[in-house]
């Protein structure tokens, strides 16, 4: 039986010597298997654009430039039931498709992420990832035994994939509403997605037998500047726990987080927090608004998705229904990795 067939999506912005390197890789990839490629442009001013199209990829080109939000752009105007969402600063193996097909076997599956390896192609940059609350926030772990030990791994359950190397359903992408614009400029946009697939009950994987290769950071690098993202990255911690999470004591908690940040602002420590901070509060119609459309679909509890971290302790709950992404590491795990790590 014939996989589905993808449509990958690159995201571009003023990327023309990117797409010169590494856009063929995709196209001889989508090539081998009958697959669509879009690129996505974010109103480029360079001459970008007309490239890809030359090269031979589908362009959309975007009036503004909305970051990872366009994207979801990008996926209405695909043509097949399975995305591969990709930066412009990635080379693809040939055959990295495969392996991600045939986890969307299963019904349940919401999106795949690649092995995401560093331009040294030894060093793995994103494997797979856990995490737990701290503080009211969501904490992503990534996987030290996995950044340490470049052979492959087992395939296993993610907190999610990364927005620059990932497959995804089209339906259910859109569904849950893409790339919140909620979090432009940047950053959370895809722990928000799988996160609120987790709580659909929808899981997302990583899958190491999918192989990518990242210059980390050269499209951020492309933009203006960048001194607002330590802001946009605090603002959007905040969204993403306030526009998914329901459970009242790991709110509560945020909340009062919020508020010992505030306060710290005032008292003239780390005063940039309190524009993050302010932002927050300007967005809380926009974000309600998408809370309510989004919990009456939230089905697994978030204490079952990830545990909450207490003083000398993480640990997930006991008497779960599923295996989620919280239950998959331990104290003991990391200590481990760090020992290994430092020759201890």
């Amino acid at each position: 039986m014939p996989r589905p067939r993808f449509t990958l999506l690159l995201l571009n912005y003023n990327g023309q010597r990117l797409l010169e390197q590494y856009l063929p890789s995709v196209l001889r990839a989508a090539r081998a298997g009958g697959d669509e490629v879009m690129v996505v442009d974010n109103c480029s001013t360079d001459d970008s654009a007309a490239l890809a199209e030359r090269m031979g990829a589908r362009v959309l080109a975007l009036r503004t430039n909305r970051f990872l939000a366009n994207l979801t752009e990008g996926a209405r105007a695909a043509s097949n039931p399975l995305l591969v969402i990709l930066n412009n600063d990635v080379e693809v193996a040939e055959d990295f498709l495969e392996p991600l097909a045939l986890h969307f076997q299963d019904p349940q599956v919401f999106s795949v992420g690649c092995r995401v390896m560093d331009i040294d192609r030894v060093t793995v940059q994103v494997a797979r990832v856990s995490g737990f609350f701290e503080n009211g926030l969501i904490r992503p772990v990534h996987f030290i035994q996995q950044l340490l030990d470049p052979a492959p791994q087992r395939t296993a359950l993610t907190l999610y994939t990364p927005g620059g190397a990932c497959a995804v359903r089209r339906d259910r992408f859109l569904e849950i509403g893409g790339y919140d614009p909620l979090f432009l400029p940047l950053y959370w946009e895809d722990v928000d997605l799988c996160y609120a697939a987790w709580r659909r009950g929808w899981k997302s994987l990583y899958e190491p037998e999918s192989v990518v290769v990242h210059q980390h950071s050269a499209t951020v690098k492309a933009g203006p500047r960048t001194d607002w993202i330590g802001v946009s990255t605090l603002k959007n911690h905040f969204v993403l726990t306030w526009k998914n999470v329901s459970d009242p004591g790991i709110l509560l908690q945020s909340v009062r987080s919020f508020a010992w940040m505030w306060r710290q602002g005032l008292r003239g420590q780390e005063r940039w927090r309190l524009k993050a901070l302010s932002q927050v509060l300007r967005q809380l119609p926009a974000l309600v608004r998408r809370r309510r459309q989004l919990l009456p679909h939230a089905v697994v509890p978030d204490r079952e998705i990830l545990p909450v971290h207490v003083p000398g302790l993480v640990r997930a709950g006991l008497g779960r229904q599923g295996t989620y992404p919280g239950d998959l590491w331990t104290v003991r795990e990391i200590e481990e990795g760090l020992q290994r790590a430092l020759g201890l």
